[in-house]
């Protein structure tokens, strides 16, 4: 936290001088960026947040805006900008970060902007789930996790150790399949770890998820499990986590626990 404000200076600068900041802004969307252009209104435009890096500017915030006003008004229309000097690329995403709280963000941007901001726990999770081999992002491959709040919710509840199980078993039952780190069954095989810390053995955890089948035809019975209970489908994977578990387990099986106190959970 800083206890003075950023200085800035305000600027018109020709939009062809302007390009959108490699690391820290949302992924650029079509959609959006076609609607601000079909309706677009230079008294409503505000102002771009622009960095200076190497004589180059940089917009941090606004690259929608920046690509409507082009197709609008041409890459040699001069638009309002707010330059911040020299500032380091992590007080820049804490800058977005804030500038966001009223903004409509996706998860996934929020989550790798506080990661270039040194937030935590968004920043040691990273770490972990690249010390996994595994990385954060919203590409369909095998690998990549887009579920970061499942991720930030599991390391919340156990720390470290908890999320680092909770993706092994993920990663050693459904090796090579994209919906292996879905956000609702790695909450599901984390609450399962963290209640029965001691008590369940990873390996044969893993085994037993594999040989029941695909992750999505997992959390397709769990779905229907919970339209038929009535209760959250995170709630009916966790059973299916247990049952699939316990299955030839007699003396050494975990106890279901009670739907009150996984509700309250």
């Amino acid at each position: 936290m800083t206890a003075q404000f950023t200085k800035t200076r305000h600027a018109f600068l020709p939009a062809r001088d302007l390009r959108p900041h490699p690391l820290v802004q949302r992924e650029f969307d079509g959609v959006r960026a076609r609607s601000i252009r079909d309706r677009f209104d230079p008294d409503k435009f505000g102002t771009l947040a622009v960095s200076t890096e190497a004589g180059a500017y940089f917009v941090w915030d606004g690259q929608h805006r920046l690509w409507a006003a082009i197709e609008v008004l041409g890459p040699d229309q001069k638009l309002p900008c707010e330059i911040y000097e020299n500032i380091p690329v992590a007080r820049l995403a804490d800058l977005f970060l804030g500038r966001s709280d009223t903004k409509s963000v996706r998860t996934i941007d929020k989550f790798k902007i506080a990661v270039l901001a040194r937030r935590m726990p968004e920043t040691r999770v990273a770490e972990i789930v690249e010390e996994l081999g595994m990385s954060v992002g919203n590409s369909y491959k095998v690998g990549v996790i887009r579920a970061p709040k499942a991720l930030v919710s599991i390391f919340a509840l156990g720390g470290e150790p908890l999320l680092r199980r909770t993706l092994r078993v993920a990663r050693d039952a459904w090796s090579g399949d994209i919906d292996a780190f879905d956000g609702t069954i790695l909450r599901a095989v984390g609450r399962v770890l963290h209640q029965f810390t001691s008590e369940i053995n990873d390996s044969d955890l893993a085994n037993k998820l594999a040989k029941h089948g695909t992750p999505g035809r997992m959390l397709g019975a769990a779905r229907d499990h919970a339209k038929a209970m009535s209760i959250h489908v995170e709630r009916a994977a966790i059973e299916r986590v247990i049952n699939i578990y316990n299955k030839g387990r007699r003396s050494r099986a975990v106890a279901e626990p009670s739907r009150a106190s996984s509700a309250a959970a």
